[in-house]
Parts: structure tokens; C-alpha cells; sequence
């Protein structure tokens, strides 16, 4: 789930794909993100996955409109080939009235470069700075300075990965809206 930190409300979730092993066991994000690129089968599984959010969702989104729901497009470990490609992917998604959000920022691939040039609504900010934001040290300077940026850029802000209410207190005090994570909710589903 996605929780509005100021009212505590739901606004949506983002959708996930599991590769449950024969063994019963869950593979993990990325060994199972490599596995479907390398096989080639990413994009197809990730057209399935968006008729399947749809058929699961679209009775209870006609009567809940407000909710968001995220799906991740593609991967994000490496670096993009073409942004003037992606940008038009993103130009073409949001004319049909979706907003587009940069996964991770702040780590791997996703640095200031693609938020600069992708011309995204939405970004999402990092586990990993998200867990020190409480500090005084470099994390909460960064995840600072990521708001900042947002605000100045008219981008909304999700923090990833919310743990303590200690992070949801001061990422409210620095202004920002949106967050996910553990403290909220474990995934759900089958």
C-alpha cells in the first residue's frame, strides 16, 4: 500500500510480481528481474501483470477513482540506452492521463540525469536514505535535498521502505506526502 502520511489514509499500492519457487520459497526481486529479462520474457510478463491489475481492480477503482496504482514498467538496473525514447514513452503514457514515477532514486541508475530529462511526475525515494533520514547525517541531507529538488520541480515525493514511526514523523516535518513500506503493510496477496 501507498498511506498519505498526513491523514494516514490509503491513496493506492503498487502491484508486484513473485516467482514462488517449486520449493515453496519466494525468489528474490532481482535474481527473479534478471531471470525474466535474461529469458526474454520481462515485457510479456509485465503486459500480463497490468491486464491482471486491471481485471482484479477495475470494479473497485470505479467506485474509489482516487486511488493509485503503480506498476514498474521495467527495470531500472541498468542504464537507460535512449531517454529521448523513454521520455516519449513517459509523454505518451501521461497523455493518457497515468503519471510516471522514477523508482529508487538516489541509488544505481537513477540519479539526478533521468529526473532532469525523463520529465517524471512522481519519484520515489530510496530505502536506503529512507533508513537514516532520522539521523543527522548524510541520508537525512540527501533525502532533504531529493524534497527540495521535487518541490522546486513540481514532483511528488513517495519515501520507500518506512519502517519506524520515528521516519514517518520527520518525513512528515520535511514535507513529504507519500510513503510505503513495512510499517504500513508487508506485501499482500496469494
Amino acid at each position: 500500500p501507498i498511506i498519505n502520511v498526513r491523514t494516514g489514509r490509503y491513496i493506492g499500492c503498487e502491484a508486484l510480481v513473485r516467482l514462488r519457487r517449486p520449493d515453496g520459497t519466494l525468489a528474490h526481486p532481482h535474481t527473479f528481474i534478471e531471470e525474466a529479462e535474461d529469458s526474454g520474457l520481462a515485457v510479456e510478463m509485465t503486459v500480463l501483470l497490468m491486464q491482471r491489475v486491471r481485471a482484479d481492480l477495475e470494479a473497485f477503482y470505479s467506485r474509489h477513482p482516487f486511488l493509485k496504482v503503480s506498476i514498474n514498467l521495467f527495470s531500472e538496473r541498468l542504464p537507460m540506452e535512449s531517454s529521448y525514447k523513454a521520455k516519449e514513452i513517459i509523454a505518451g503514457l501521461q497523455a493518457l492521463g497515468c503519471q510516471v514515477a522514477l523508482d529508487d532514486v538516489g541509488t544505481g541508475h537513477n540519479g539526478l540525469k533521468y529526473l532532469m530529462e525523463l520529465g517524471v511526475d512522481i519519484i520515489k525515494i530510496d530505502k536506503l536514505f529512507i533508513d537514516g533520514v532520522s539521523d543527522s547525517g548524510f541520508s537525512k541531507t540527501i533525502v532533504e535535498a531529493l524534497i527540495k529538488l521535487a518541490g522546486d520541480m513540481q514532483i511528488q515525493v513517495v519515501a520507500e521502505g518506512i519502517e519506524s514511526v520515528e521516519q514517518v514523523a520527520k518525513l512528515k516535518e520535511l514535507g513529504v506526502d507519500m510513503a510505503q513500506g513495512y510499517f504500513y503493510s508487508r506485501p499482500l496477496g496469494p
